[in-house]
């Protein structure tokens, strides 16, 4: 009676044997680029005029600190979430652009900060733009987790706030790190939702920290 040799599928040496077939056929998918040329994150609430101009100076604010070239944007996330990276889609710079929005300016660098922290809390915290919040509130925007909203007449249920602020280019005397606590400690005092983040965007680099409040 002849015998068959072969190892049996779930031996030791047959998985050993199929692991660099199956590293070979794993293949890490990139995380989809942040697209600035796109206002759809935005939702329909907000004017696409002005999406449309914090889109254009954050992409004079990342251009201004690499004008060539890929850009890449390293995001930190609440734990447990781990760290990632997303390539960046700019607007094509004009000088007409860099007229209108200076570069290092307040609200250029503020209005920046908002585009890329509307992108970054849709891809990366699976929540929605709500709307824009009242001057004074202490935060910056509402969104809304459809999935967790028991109506759409509730609005504590179900929604989060957040408070962006931006930096063109971090320095021992203004951190990312300082900026982020100095937020969230503002959204946390003046807001009565269950969910509150800090967005903090640094050009330079760049780079997005995002924490809970």
């Amino acid at each position: 009676m002849s015998r068959d040799h072969r190892p049996s599928s779930d031996s030791p040496r047959a998985r050993a044997s199929a692991a660099p077939h199956a590293a070979k056929r794993l293949k890490l998918v990139p995380p989809d680029p942040i697209d600035l040329t796109d206002s759809s994150p935005c939702g329909p609430r907000l004017d696409r005029s002005q999406a449309d101009v914090w889109a254009k100076c954050a992409s004079v604010q990342l251009r201004a600190h690499k004008p060539r070239g890929h850009v890449t944007l390293a995001i930190k996330l609440p734990a447990p979430q781990k760290p990632t990276r997303r390539r960046v889609t700019c607007h094509p710079i004009t000088q007409a652009m860099r007229n209108t929005y200076r570069n290092g300016a307040t609200e250029t660098v503020g209005d920046g900060a908002c585009s890329i922290a509307v992108h970054v809390a849709v891809a990366q915290l699976g929540i929605h733009f709500e709307t824009r919040a009242i001057e004074g509130d202490g935060f910056d925007f509402f969104f809304r987790d459809r999935a967790l909203a028991a109506s759409d007449y509730d609005l504590f249920v179900g929604t989060a706030v957040i408070e962006v602020s931006g930096i063109d280019r971090e320095t021992p005397s203004n951190s990312i790190a300082a900026r982020a606590r100095q937020k969230a400690a503002q959204a946390r005092s003046r807001h009565d939702f269950r969910v509150a983040y800090a967005i903090i965007v640094e050009f330079a680099t760049p780079q997005a920290l995002v924490v809970s409040a």
